[in-house]
């Protein structure tokens, strides 16, 4: 409440530029007299106040703090989005700083959790968090609301002491006192400290590590993160996983299942249905499952990108007997470069997954075999197979990329009509023809 009186007052004669937000999680049976509570006395002030549901599931279940968090925050992007907020002032203090210092002291975390609650957070592209009163302990909040006369009411579930955090508040912090709590925000203020120098580095070698970020998709190279250490690697891989894949899950887990992928050379899963899978030189970061690719039409002079493995497929007419030589030359040096014989193909040409059981008889080869084999026999993980994009006409497949084209297409020397297909900037494949 004294943070909603500061902002009140701070935009005195502007009203409407400061809006009340209040998150019921609803799990007290009176939770709604807190929200009633808030919206009575916004109405006097002249403040709208907004009033958001955010359920977190059974309170019985574990992970109840961590559930209701989640919800507060999406619910506050609600808010944020449904209103144009510029900024949204949380009332987290010194004495909470702590608490969430001593527990990630507890959980062994690394610097950027030693840091505490940030001051500052980016809550939606147009929305800023500010928590003003992060360095103000609760006696001193408490003291300045009851010389303003404001009334407030207390959670009576932060007395619950099944929570770590209320233990710590109430058991450890509560019989230590302010020195305990002073040390705890100088272990914030230094690990944030480090936290900033491996940010900095960590910008410093991002170019050199990832070598494609799309959707549904990191290729990183693999021999300059080999031998970076945990703290240095987290900070230099948050920022692109989360842009890709969404906040959260790249903790410690995710860390040691990639760093073991690194080492054994095999895919290696990670939380929220990641995959970290070795090619080669490069390791990509993509979704465990579901990650078909969708059958696409390839056009000439289109190039058609290549979702979830990256590089773009480009078709290109070769109408010349020497832009033919010129094109086989290449395709001998390259397994991303194929020559077809146009007047070979039948209908229209697609990249996409072939139907199960689909075959097609490989250049040079004595008889048919399954995609699936030549996938395999390509070197594509079986994490990566349903993504590779197979080349397609209304006849059956023509292409597994890494593998020969189809011995139909075979360039012989009376043709006169070709096609030069390119996946430009592939994964980097240890790949055989």
């Amino acid at each position: 409440m004294l943070l909603l009186d500061l902002a009140r007052e701070r935009c005195a004669g502007h009203p409407e530029r400061v809006v009340a937000v209040h998150v019921d999680h609803g799990l007290r049976r009176d939770s709604a007299h807190d929200a009633a509570f808030v919206s009575r006395w916004a109405a006097g002030a002249g403040i709208p106040c907004v009033v958001a549901r955010a359920a977190a599931g059974p309170p019985e279940a574990p992970g109840l703090e961590a559930r209701a968090r989640r919800a507060r925050y999406a619910a506050f992007r609600r808010v944020a989005e449904q209103w144009n907020l510029s900024h949204l002032l949380l009332g987290h203090h010194a004495d909470d700083q702590a608490e969430s210092v001593l527990m990630r002291v507890l959980r062994r975390s690394g610097p950027r959790g030693l840091s505490g609650i940030p001051a500052t957070r980016r809550l939606t592209p147009a929305c800023l968090i500010l928590r003003p009163l992060l360095h103000i302990s609760r006696r001193a909040i408490l003291a300045e609301a009851k010389r303003r006369g404001l009334a407030w009411v207390s959670d009576p579930t932060n007395a619950d002491r099944r929570h770590l955090r209320n233990r710590l508040r109430h058991a450890v912090l509560a019989a230590e006192g302010a020195a305990l709590r002073e040390r705890a925000l100088r272990i914030a203020a230094e690990a944030a400290a480090v936290e900033r120098e491996l940010e900095r580095w960590a910008r410093t070698l991002r170019p050199f590590v990832l070598r494609e970020q799309a959707e549904d998709l990191l290729v990183l190279r693999r021999s300059p993160i080999e031998s970076l250490d945990d703290a240095l690697l987290h900070a230099l891989l948050r920022p692109p996983m989360e842009a890709v894949f969404g906040t959260g899950g790249f903790g410690r887990q995710a860390l040691r299942n990639l760093k073991a992928a690194l080492r054994s050379g095999r895919p290696r899963t990670l939380p929220r249905d990641l995959c970290a899978c070795p090619l080669g030189e490069d390791l990509l970061l993509v979704h465990g499952a579901g990650g078909r690719v969708s059958a696409a039409r390839v056009e000439p002079g289109v190039p058609l990108p290549v979702p979830g493995l990256g590089g773009r497929l480009h078709l290109r007419p070769l109408d010349s007997a020497s832009a033919i030589r010129r094109s086989l030359r290449q395709a001998r040096r390259d397994p991303f470069v194929q020559v077809l014989d146009r007047d070979a193909l039948s209908g229209h040409l697609h990249a996409g997954n072939a139907a199960p059981g689909a075959r097609l008889r490989p250049l040079g080869a004595s008889g048919r075999k399954k995609v699936g084999d030549l996938l395999a026999e390509a070197g594509w993980p079986r994490h990566l197979r349903p993504r590779v994009p197979v080349l397609l006409d209304d006849a059956g497949p023509l292409w597994v990329p890494g593998r020969p084209p189809a011995e139909r297409t075979r360039i012989r020397p009376s043709c006169q009509r070709a096609a030069l297909l390119v996946w430009e900037a592939p994964p980097v494949a240890v790949l055989e023809v």
